[in-house]
């Protein structure tokens, strides 16, 4: 007969955690639970994942594990055994009530070390005090959260003002800002300061230069695997684990941050920090890249729209949707790329001329649907004149950002523009739709 199974779910969020005792105390509770249980031990680490936020639900273990028992693949009598039950949660009270109420309706055993306490279904249920208590251990450890989170707010706010009141290090480097968010993987923090990278910043200039000479996302993360170690801990996708993925080549070639800025977020309230980090690039260089990523060939006609691109109906045979580009003044078809990437490196698509498949379609449309349209009145070509009329209003609100002369509330607008385009794209989609014959 095969044990039951416990699960020890160990979690930490700092780097602190990670170097102290953590680690090896929580494993020691579970073998000892294991072993007095007669249960066979499964460990699930979540290392740098914050439960303040639900971080490790979104993308941590503790959330595959809940979808596993959810599915069946995990029997729904297994336990879980934690440090305290703060390490499952230390978000809102009735979020972090909720996930422990879920856990318990799913039928698993839940037992916290620091006080040797088993909590399941049957257990809360007779005894309403248990439940009371894991209220009040969720409402310390949020309240714990909410004080080290503004703490931290307060001292990045504090190393903001020094870093834009020019206050600098004795070797002329910017003093690092740990606290909000990972720095970028081509800058080296070791020693408090933020200077380049002795091995990866070099790398960083050469995944530029092979983008400019023509080189694609996928050539050049080949290029790099089979050349240089990956930076550590850039890919969260499990298939891209140790790796340079096509998605990081293409965040970092998008990155202002190749400027040297960093952007930090404090209670709402973005700051730009430029000339934070060493420059891979300047800012014209930078704008000149972007036009390359970019750019339209100069003879593509700029109110030309892609036919089959945006319906969410025309989809590569791995289930990722088509999207449209431009090669060589031809359109082109591919499995997209970029929201994807995982699923293309499995199917292997490659790129097709769209002009046949569109001319194919339209003949289709001259044979099948014109001569029924009589029956409904089209509004395809008003549709097609607003949507390129917000086209162009939204390229000459880019246009005045990046020339840094723009209006008061031009982001603002620019949103409000996007949502218009998608609605017009939509309702001409369902317009072109409309047109064809009811079989």
């Amino acid at each position: 007969m095969e044990k039951r199974k416990l699960y020890s779910y160990i979690r930490w969020s700092s780097d602190k955690q990670a170097k102290g005792s953590s680690l090896q105390r929580q494993l020691e509770t579970a073998r000892r639970v294991a072993h007095e249980n007669g249960l066979e031990l499964v460990e699930i680490i979540d290392a740098g994942l914050s439960a303040f936020k639900s971080k490790h639900l979104e993308h941590g273990n503790l959330g595959a594990f809940i979808e596993a028992v959810k599915a069946g693949e995990i029997s729904n009598d297994s336990w879980l055994t934690v440090e305290s039950l703060d390490r499952i949660s230390r978000d809102e009270i009735l979020k972090a009530q909720r996930l422990f109420m879920e856990l318990l309706e799913l039928g698993i055993t839940i037992y916290t070390g620091m006080d040797n306490r088993i909590y399941n279904k049957a257990s809360v249920t007779d005894n309403p005090m248990e439940l009371m208590l894991s209220i009040m251990t969720f409402s310390r450890a949020n309240q714990e959260s909410m004080v080290k989170s503004q703490r931290q707010k307060s001292a990045a706010q504090l190393k903001i003002d020094k870093f834009q009141a020019g206050e600098r290090a004795e070797n002329g480097y910017p003093f690092a800002i740990r606290s909000s968010g990972a720095n970028v993987f081509w800058s080296d923090v070791s020693d408090g300061t933020v200077k380049a990278h002795e091995y990866y910043f070099p790398i960083a200039r050469l995944i530029v230069s092979l983008r400019l000479k023509g080189w694609g996302y996928m050539r050049i993360a080949k290029h790099l695997n089979e050349n240089y170690i990956p930076p550590k801990g850039t890919a969260k996708r499990k298939h891209f684990k140790d790796m340079w993925s096509p998605k990081l080549v293409c965040n970092f070639l998008q990155s202002r941050t190749l400027m040297g800025e960093k952007s930090i977020r404090v209670d709402g309230v973005e700051h730009i920090l430029k000339d934070y980090y060493p420059h891979v690039m300047s800012q014209t260089e930078y704008y000149s890249l972007q036009s390359v990523i970019n750019r339209k060939l100069a003879n593509e006609p700029n109110d030309y729209i892609p036919l089959l691109s945006g319906i969410r109906r025309f989809k590569c045979a791995c289930g990722a949707p088509m999207v449209a580009f431009y090669q060589y003044d031809k359109i082109r078809y591919r499995c997209d790329g970029m929201k994807s990437l995982d699923k293309r490196m499995h199917c292997g698509a490659k790129s097709f001329n769209g002009a046949s498949i569109e001319n194919a379609i339209v003949q289709i449309c001259a044979d099948k649907i014109f001569k029924n349209v009589k029956s409904h009145t089209s509004n395809v070509g008003p549709i097609h004149a607003m949507l390129e009329d917000a086209q162009k209003k939204y390229k000459r609100g880019m246009d005045m950002l990046l020339e840094d002369n723009a209006p008061h509330g031009l982001n603002i607008k620019l949103i409000e523009i996007e949502k218009q385009i998608e609605s017009l794209q939509n309702q001409l989609n369902d317009e072109l739709i409309d047109l064809l014959p009811v079989d």
